[in-house]
């Protein structure tokens, strides 16, 4: 473009020369004034050209036709083709480098990104999941690469079930989740998308060209050999209930295992202050389940997640060494990778897991945003949209005879997964009368006393009205606890922490922190956050506990209302 801009120039210059040679004389003698403006219109035309969106592909160039023929990725200038993990983590400064979306290049993982709220597909599926797409095993020390030389075989929709090496399940359950996947966009998918380890590929329709589909059974992959546009989809998937009683009792390391597990060990050589840290947040714990509970729940608490992380601070070669010890904040990749080194680091075979995050459910959010006491389908049954934002990794833990349990470290999420319901413990049955009513005490009667009586009694009701009414405005936080559990009777606690984030931002709107229209909540609390810097572990948390509540799928107990409200009432008592 600027070549043939400036040939145009050029032309125009020699015709005025032939034509109108006095004039061309005195600009001769002027050629600052002649180059500046025509160098002016054409850097503005080539940033104009830069900037506009780019629009869809109707004819693919032949450069990138030859590299999506040998699955490479495709570059593309000023970031309209980045993904997370796609940035420069030896990069300079916080600023963003991509947009957010699936990538297949994870070689590199780091830097920053910007959110791209793009619809990508719509899952119907039998129970509220992550996506799970693909995993890497050979960590680098700067990201992820695949297993060379593993074995694949053929798949085809229609399958009855994909051959698998499943582990002996003993007192295991597994729940089926048939799920399909409605493609929104045309981009070319690498590979196909489920809920935990897919069983079966029922159907697929709109799958352009010769498709080559391939089954790792080791890695649980559905991956296409060349990338392919779908249009939609159908998987069914066993996902494993959770049972965190009887993975207590099991062992991490299996002496044989139906896979080789070697792979899933392996670690580079990393500083060793990151192994030692692996071993202080593991002391106190007594099985391999809880050793892998504790490093999810350390980097949750203790970094804070942004898309925008400060990678000026990061002086180690390792990614893992320097989230931990020197960026201290980061997103999905960043978590996921460094619990994966240092669940590694203790022996515990852990592999890496990118797909997509569960996405938003608009039946969900109406009845939510209704108020009129609306409950979900606690398996999250239903039609999920999934955006670019949703792009997510996390990691997978082997334990013997149970198989691949996903583990969420990234602050602020939680993975979806069936949970094994508790025994339910036996009542003992309450006496009764004989005419089979339940036993009630005898009613004392109040005495009466004429007009003196009742004055007494209406001087001493108000009195005890007044001094009931000082004692509940002396003691107001006990005063609203009490309200909110009589408010709240009957609602779960994820509810109840759903309904107190809403009045929580209608009080804030009261107080001039109004939420734009195309603001998401995260974004609102942490520019809110940013204002009142005294408050922002208050709006951090609140947001992270609601956040857990509306989307974790995970039953929350009164320990979280009551951490969630004491942390909502400084915010109010401040503001």
């Amino acid at each position: 473009m600027v070549a043939g801009l400036g040939w145009l120039v050029v032309l125009h210059l020699r015709q005025l020369r032939e034509r109108h040679f006095d004039s061309w004389s005195a600009l001769a003698e002027r050629p600052f004034e002649l180059a500046v403006p025509a160098i002016i219109v054409i850097g503005l035309l080539m940033l104009a050209g830069i900037a506009v969106p780019r629009a869809p592909v109707l004819l693919e160039d032949p450069y990138t036709l030859w590299l999506q023929a040998q699955n490479k990725e495709v570059p593309a200038f000023s970031g309209e083709g980045g993904y997370i993990g796609g940035g420069d983590s030896s990069g300079k400064g916080s600023g963003p480098s991509s947009k957010s979306g699936y990538g297949r290049s994870d070689a590199k993982i780091g830097g920053g990104f910007e959110f791209d709220y793009s619809p990508v597909m719509t899952v119907d599926t039998s129970q509220k999941a992550y996506w799970r797409g693909e995993t890497k095993a050979v960590y680098t020390g700067q990201g992820w690469t695949d297993r060379k030389g593993m074995e694949t075989t053929s798949a085809a929709p229609g399958e009855a079930e994909l051959p698998a090496d499943k582990p002996t399940l003993e007192g295991i359950e597994t729940k089926q989740v048939t799920q399909t996947f409605h493609i929104l966009r045309k981009d070319r998918l690498p590979v196909l998308f489920g809920a935990g380890a897919i069983g079966s590929l029922p159907e697929w329709q709109g799958v352009s060209g010769n498709a080559r589909l391939t089954w790792n059974k080791e890695e649980q992959e559905l991956k296409f050999q060349r990338s392919v546009t779908v249009e939609s989809y159908t998987v069914v998937s066993d996902m494993i209930v959770i049972d965190e009683d009887k993975l207590r009792t099991t062992r991490a390391k299996e002496a044989e295992a139906p896979i080789d597990l070697a792979p899933d060990e392996q670690l580079p050589e990393v500083p060793s202050r990151v192994s030692e840290l692996a071993a202080s947040i593991t002391a106190d714990t007594a099985n391999d389940y809880d050793a892998a509970k504790a490093l999810e729940s350390y980097l949750r608490n203790n970094y804070p997640y942004t898309n925008t992380p400060d990678v000026s601070l990061q002086k180690s070669k390792d990614i893992a060494d320097a989230f931990l010890f020197e960026i201290k904040e980061g997103y999905c990749d960043y978590y996921s990778t460094a619990f994966v080194v240092l669940a590694r680091s203790l022996g515990l075979p852990t592999r890496w897991v990118k797909g997509y995050a569960t996405g938003s459910n608009r039946l969900d959010e109406e009845g939510f945003r209704s108020g009129l006491g609306y409950v979900p389908d606690p398996n999250g049954a239903g039609t999920y949209t999934v955006r670019n934002a949703d792009a997510h990794s996390w990691a997978e833990v082997y334990f013997e005879g149970v198989g691949w349990v996903p583990f969420e470290p990234t602050s602020g999420f939680t993975v979806p997964q069936p949970i094994a319901q508790p025994t339910p413990v036996a009542t003992p049955d309450l006496p009764v009368d004989a005419d089979g009513s339940a036993a009630q005490e005898a009613e004392t009667a109040a005495p009466s006393g004429g007009w003196a009586g009742t004055a007494w009694t209406i001087g001493g009701v108000s009195l005890l009205v007044v001094a009931v009414g000082a004692l509940l405005v002396r003691r107001r936080d006990w005063t609203a606890t009490v309200w909110r559990r009589v408010r709240y009777r009957g609602a779960t606690p994820n509810q109840r922490i759903v309904r107190e984030m809403e009045r929580l931002i209608a009080f804030l709107g009261r107080r001039g922190l109004k939420r734009s229209q195309h603001d998401t909540l995260r974004e609102s609390f942490t520019a809110w956050s940013g204002r009142f810097s005294s408050l922002r572990p208050e709006f951090e948390g609140v947001l992270r506990q609601f956040e857990s509540a509306r989307y974790g799928g995970q039953a929350g107990g009164e320990a979280d209302v009551e951490q969630f409200n004491l942390m909502a009432d400084k915010i109010r008592k401040s503001l």
